[in-house]
């Protein structure tokens, strides 16, 4: 029997140009990467999300707590292992940091069973395409940034082969509000004439949607839509807070528009309660976030027994797109896979919009595993193990 014998953590980042979605700005790109090791010389990688908190933290629980769960164990084992983590941190973990953690080494068990049996993670789950749709996550807010130059952006975008888009609204400053200390923030009526100078860029045929990372409430969001009808928007990506789901009800009641969501929630637990609710019409578990590929899978059967689709967040390097690919090319209720196209270096030296085929899809790689080994030796001084 193959034991699990090293976890190891490691991050990477890079300064970028200061760009801004509804809440946040950024200044730089991170993200995590964990590699397993077995007694038998396998290895697999995952992915930890590290949105939102420091790195050094969800490296702690991995190191510090997690690892000595992992070590030792047969990594085929891979639900037997997920329910051991999650039921021995559940006092503490159960959402966030933790469940993150938990996602990285679940992602990385898969990748060591696929190597193992010689397959693709897509096969493993269970393989119903061969390729996905990835849709170009760009138009951020950056100073300087007007309708021309979104407009060119998105222009440039359909040149490199999409056809598919999502773009950001929802700086709007808040009254009723002040933890976030905003600047650039915009009228609702700019957000309104940046989505028709996209929709006008990209085309009649092409997919567009919006994402308003939590910022809106009710009346704002209906009132938003109506105002952008002749855009038709495939959905609207988080109008309001997981918290306020209610709300996200009442929106699809209100509108004709798709509502997707959350990438900020996490386990089936809180996707049953969105599904039951009636808030999304999209779940949108990202398998570096939500607790996994096992977790994800999970989240998108329980989205196809309500009949909704599944189209996972995700924003983060080469390695959460290809393990998003693999997802989604298992699936029924899923075709679109977000590709990051905002300039970051642990996308762009890894995959290319060259590889799309002539209809803007992505066919996912067949070796065995998920398809991505980093040589952390090329990345240099940008790797900090920790």
């Amino acid at each position: 029997m193959d034991r699990v014998v090293s976890v190891d953590v490691y991050t990477l980042n890079a300064p970028v140009p200061l760009f801004s979605d509804a809440r946040h700005d950024v200044r730089e790109r991170e993200v995590m990467w964990v590699r397993l090791r077995t007694a038998d010389g396998l290895e697999g990688w995952g992915e930890a999300a590290v949105w939102g908190g420091p790195a050094a933290v969800t490296a702690t629980i991995l190191t510090a707590e997690l690892a000595p769960m992992v070590i030792g164990e047969n990594p085929d084992r891979i639900h037997y292992l997920w329910e051991k983590l999650y039921q021995h941190t559940a006092q503490h973990g159960r959402r966030g940091a933790v469940v993150a953690a938990m996602g990285s080494i679940d992602i990385a068990l898969w990748d060591i069973l696929g190597k193992r049996c010689g397959v693709s993670v897509a096969t493993l789950l269970g393989r119903h395409a061969d390729d996905v749709l990835p849709y170009a996550s760009a138009g951020f807010y950056a100073p300087g940034k007007d309708l021309t130059a979104l407009a060119a952006e998105y222009k440039e975008l359909r040149g490199r082969g999409f056809r598919a888009f999502k773009m950001k609204v929802g700086r709007q400053e808040r009254q009723w509000s002040r933890v976030w200390e905003r600047t650039g923030t915009v009228a609702l009526r700019d957000d309104v004439d940046r989505v028709l100078a996209v929709r006008e860029a990209i085309g009649p045929d092409a997919l567009l949607m919006v994402d308003a990372n939590t910022e809106w409430d009710l009346p704002t969001a209906v009132g938003f839509l109506r105002d952008v009808e002749e855009a038709r928007l495939f959905f609207i990506e988080e109008p309001v807070s997981p918290d306020l789901q209610h709300q996200a009800a009442e929106i699809r009641r209100k509108t004709d528009v798709r509502v997707a969501g959350f990438e900020t929630e996490y386990t089936r637990y809180a996707y049953r309660e969105l599904l039951a609710g009636g808030a999304v019409d999209v779940v949108q578990p990202d398998p570096c976030w939500c607790g996994g590929l096992s977790e994800a899978r999970r989240i998108a059967a329980l989205a196809a027994a309500y009949g909704r689709l599944c189209v996972p967040h995700s924003i983060s390097s080469a390695f959460s797109f290809l393990i998003s690919a693999q997802f989604v090319s298992s699936l029924e209720n899923g075709f679109l896979v977000e590709w990051d196209a905002t300039g970051s270096p642990w996308m762009d030296r890894f995959l290319d919009a060259g590889q799309l085929t002539d209809d803007g899809r992505f066919v996912v790689p067949n070796q065995p595993g998920h398809g991505f080994v980093p040589d952390l030796d090329a990345l240099g001084e940008a790797v900090t193990k920790l």
